[in-house]
């Protein structure tokens, strides 16, 4: 069981490595209290304010920010999603999933535990938050690190398989589409479809021993769907 560790605003899962924050608001990954405390990330207020360096897009009722910061001496690279709002043609579209109601942080929080649980690598979870009222979301966040020396696959295909092939590259990319293939087959037969399945959301990590693993990003539309899920397969 969780057990206070400061006057009701932490609480330590020392089983997980986890805190909560906020008053329970935000679940963080205890490894990354300090930079999310240095940076001001540790409350929903300061989530929300946030303004600093690293600004990517705004998506519709998201934005992002890659976050590039060195903290008492070490390296801190990180992304954050930040949704706010309550989309109705959204929430119509996860009716047909588990948990419709979910927050969108909450639901990418979750989905990371769940599709490593099948063996597909996705991304390292440090924190995520959410506000609610009753069961609709106000706003949440998920902060994730950066997947290291890792490439969008498009982007690595364009880099290393454009123009004529040679016959040792060819393989290579065979094997490459080869865990693409078996990386959705998991994700399929573990009943999770996924509504933005795309190359750009799909990572190839080279390992110091020349190995290369596929991460799948992008999970808050992963979801085990009872009504409609061919139609996410196809």
């Amino acid at each position: 069981m969780p057990i206070e560790v400061t006057a009701g605003e932490e609480r330590r899962e020392e089983t997980m490595g986890f805190v909560t924050l906020n008053c329970g608001s935000i679940k963080a990954d205890e490894e990354f209290l300090t930079a999310l405390v240095s940076l001001k990330l540790d409350t929903l207020r300061g989530v929300f304010s946030y303004a600093g360096k690293g600004y990517l897009r705004t998506h519709g009722n998201r934005d992002n920010f890659h976050i590039v910061e060195t903290i008492d001496g070490k390296a801190c690279d990180l992304y954050l999603k930040r949704h706010w709002g309550f989309e109705v043609k959204e929430a119509l579209k996860l009716l047909a999933a588990q948990a419709p109601f979910a927050t969108a942080g909450r639901r990418e929080w979750e989905n990371i535990s769940r599709l490593n649980a099948l063996g597909i690598p996705t991304m390292r979870a440090v924190a995520f938050g959410e506000e609610r009222m009753a069961c609709f979301e106000l706003r949440s966040f998920i902060i994730t690190e950066r997947i290291p020396s890792a490439l969008p696959m498009d982007d690595f295909l364009r880099q290393r398989h454009s123009g004529q092939p040679h016959r040792s590259l060819l393989r290579e990319k065979r094997a490459l589409l080869w865990d693409l293939g078996d990386l959705v087959r998991k994700l399929h037969n573990g009943g999770f479809t996924h509504m933005d399945l795309y190359l750009n959301h799909i990572f190839v990590r080279e390992t110091s021993e020349g190995e290369r693993v596929l991460h799948l990003i992008d999970l808050q539309r992963v979801a085990r769907r009872w009504l409609l899920s061919r139609r996410w397969v196809v």
